[in-house]
């Protein structure tokens, strides 16, 4: 089934320049409370007041915290100053005049600096062709991104229409992961859009702040038709088999889905993007062949009303991320009895965090700081969050409601088993702690008429019943697994290939045992937007193909990997997408924006860019493919700057002012890699 193409009014209204949009005519994200447009929406400010007021508390304790801190990094950076004055070897005039000097020479380099590399606007030296594994969203920012460097993309995709896993009705292929209709993101709405196409869908009726599934797919399939990407995809085609040959070239077979015929092409690269929902994860249960009912994995529901079949019956649900968090809430209207299973303590982070999603505090001048600095923030605000969450009613999809009770968060996170453990050494700390980044979780837990929190399933008994590990026996009808997905296989790969994690590859992207194969949408962060992450592979892959960017060798290769194991997996969290799209956009694609030629040129979208939350519209200020004006206007229209708690505000100037001290203490060896700022990171 083809995808429709844009309107004539949607094509009116997306010509201008190379971001295909218009500042006048681009319809865009709504309030369902008012109606009104995302950006113009300042009563939402007036109405919750009290938001900025309490939002200053945490925020004033962590200035007090930070006071000493910066005190202690300006003497140990500035020693030597310092001893310069105590000596008489310079007076205080000499030492701030010289300090001035110096920032105003640095920001004259910074301003002279030039936008693009000119070869980035040059003809690739030969035009390629590329298979591309995959049209979900990075897929076709992958096929995107090689047209507008003059290659040809051919991209494969076994359902009938793009969108990947957030397909979801007829024509979709059996055997992989989907979201489920009712699924909305985690990430905000602004920062899960591609950075050269803003948000195009209204969202009457749902969370204004985020995407549902429908607006999701409206969203992706419109990028697909305006970019033209649709028609280089060939839909119900599955990949069998990658042979390398000679010149670092692929041939690449095919065939078409329930088929045996096969079709070979060559090929001058592959982009793997086939996903990571593709190998459910499904535990092994001890007596499960004594359960009477039915175990099923949550990636075998399907159709427009997949909880359908649990209608009136008693459902166990395995496990708490986001999904099993939106799947428990709709549980709550079908089932007779309901109960969760949480083995491992769980922090629930609110999707919106003060009325609005937590990303809209995630700013560039936060970034700027040390990495710990921003888990301070966080963890110094949460004791305050959920306080004063549950003091003051939220408004949740034009309803006012009133937040769970908070004691459902510590019962999550505090489980006795799990620090029994940890103290006994057979657990890291902080390790087996899941992320969930949705409180739908809460919401059914606060139904404790028909909802029960268990903790990790021990065993089946003989009659059929659930034995958990607090020794508790309770009947169910049905054990749901919401487990998630192993880490992608790829059976297509050459015989012999070894499977590696994103922990085998060059910055989660080239594994250099296979020279012109990209893996794209694999790094995957505990929080943050993954299309900031997977756009930028797109982009250095395409500059790749072109040969306007180079890797460096094998050996170098091996050793960033090894070193990446060291400090990015050693019990610690996965990249995040949004400091990872920023080190690709310092060093490799050449897209960073230069905030001192932004704030001189356009001096309100630079603070919006600094203060605002962390879209990735920015990149496209500079570099191949930029659009200073067209960026420019698109924060005119969606400026979340105005959502953000007021109380943060005063944040950027600390964080403003702590940067050049992190930057400086960085320098210094070995303890300075914990001072390194969040862009100078990506893990």
């Amino acid at each position: 089934m083809e995808t429709p193409l844009l309107s004539d009014a949607d094509e009116q209204a997306l010509q201008v320049k190379n971001l295909k949009y218009s500042p006048a005519n681009t319809p865009t994200w709504r309030s369902a409370k008012r109606g009104q447009t995302f950006g113009d929406d300042r009563e939402w400010a007036k109405d919750n007041w009290w938001t900025p007021l309490y939002a200053v508390i945490p925020n004033m304790v962590m200035f007090a915290v930070w006071i000493p801190l910066n005190l202690s990094i300006l003497a140990l950076v500035a020693w030597p100053l310092v001893i310069a004055y105590v000596k008489g070897f310079a007076d205080a005039q000499t030492i701030t005049f010289g300090a001035f000097a110096y920032f105003l020479v640095r920001t004259i380099i910074l301003y002279l600096e030039p936008d693009s590399d000119p070869q980035d606007d040059l003809p690739p030296k030969k035009k390629k062709m590329v298979a591309v594994i995959g049209a979900g969203p990075s897929g076709l920012a992958v096929a995107k991104e090689l047209l507008a460097e003059g290659h040809t993309p051919v991209v494969f995709e076994r359902d009938a229409a793009v969108g990947g896993a957030w397909r979801t009705g007829c024509g979709c292929s059996s055997g992989r992961g989907r979201v489920l209709p009712f699924t909305i993101t985690s990430s905000s709405a602004l920062n899960t859009c591609y950075s050269d196409f803003p948000i195009q869908a209204e969202n009457p009726g749902h969370d204004p702040f985020h995407m549902h599934q429908t607006d999701y797919m409206d969203y992706v399939q419109r990028y697909a038709s305006y970019f033209d990407v649709e028609r280089h995809c060939h839909f119900g085609q599955e990949v069998v088999s990658m042979e390398q040959i000679k010149n670092n070239r692929w041939i690449v077979k095919t065939k078409k889905v329930g088929q045996e015929e096969v079709v070979v092409q060559e090929f001058d690269a592959v982009a793997v993007c086939s996903g990571q929902v593709n190998v459910p994860r499904i535990p092994t249960i001890a007596g499960h062949q004594n359960f009477g009912g039915k175990i099923v994995h949550v990636s075998a529901l399907s159709g427009d009303d997949p909880l359908a079949e649990f209608q009136g019956k008693r459902v166990l649900c395995v496990g708490a991320g986001e999904t099993a968090s939106d799947v428990t809430l709709e549980l709550t209207k079908v089932v007779s009895k309901l109960g969760i299973s949480v083995r491992n303590p769980v922090l629930v982070l609110p999707r919106n965090l003060w009325g609005v999603p937590p990303d809209y505090v995630e700013t560039r001048s936060m970034y700027l700081c040390a990495r710990w600095v921003r888990w301070a923030t966080y963890a110094s605000s949460i004791v305050f969050m959920f306080f004063w969450n549950n003091a003051w009613a939220r408004n949740h999809n034009g309803k006012t409601i009133w937040i769970p009770s908070v004691t459902w968060i510590w019962k999550l996170l505090f489980t006795p088993k799990y620090f029994i453990e940890c103290l006994r050494g057979q657990r890291s700390m902080f390790a087996s702690c899941l992320i969930t980044k949705s409180d739908h979780l809460l919401y059914a837990l606060e139904k404790t008429d028909i909802t029960k929190l268990h903790g990790g399933v021990n065993h089946i008994d003989d009659e059929g019943n659930v034995i958990f590990d607090c020794g508790s026996t309770e009947e169910y009808d049905v054990i749901l697994l919401v487990t998630g997905y192993n880490l992608s296989s790829y059976p297509f790969l050459p015989e012999g290939y070894k499977h590696n994690c994103r922990t085998g590859r060059y910055l989660g992207t080239f594994d250099p045992s296979l020279p012109n194969v990209a893996f794209i949408g694999f790094v995957r962060g505990s929080v943050g937007s993954l299309i900031l992450g997977f756009e930028m592979q797109a982009r250095w892959f395409a500059l790749l193909c072109s040969e306007k960017r180079e890797l460096p060798d094998i050996r170098s290769m091996y050793k960033r990997i090894s070193s990446d194991k060291m400090w990015n997996f050693a019990g610690r969290p996965p990249p995040d997408p949004t400091f990872f799209a920023n080190h690709l956009a310092r060093h490799h694609v050449k897209c960073e924006p230069n905030f001192v030629r932004f704030f001189f040129k356009y001096p309100i979208a630079a603070i919006k860019a600094y203060c605002g939350n962390f879209t990735s519209y920015q990149f496209r200020m500079r570099g191949p493919h930029a659009d200073p004006q067209a960026v420019v206007d698109g924060y005119a229209l969606t400026d979340g700057i105005y959502y953000i708690p007021i109380g943060f505000h005063a944040l950027h100037l600390i964080f403003a002012l702590q940067a050049p001290f992190f930057e400086l203490w960085s320098r210094i060896p070995i303890m300075g890699h914990y001072f390194r700022p969040h862009t100078s990171n990506w893990y």
